[in-house]
């Protein structure tokens, strides 16, 4: 908690929550067996992705 004392008493953390940081939440998410990610059905929902 030193490290307070390095800011002036006015500033505050940034809060916001970027694109990178959702992929990285999922990945620690995942990591710590948490969850899974959803199987894809292989078919035509396959093929569509690969059109992107």
């Amino acid at each position: 908690m030193q490290t307070h004392s390095a800011y002036p008493s006015h500033a505050k953390p940034n809060l916001m929550l970027g694109n990178h940081d959702l992929v990285r939440f999922g990945d620690l998410i995942q990591r710590g067996n948490l969850a899974e990610p959803p199987m894809m059905a292989i078919g035509s929902d396959t093929k569509q992705l690969s059109h992107f």
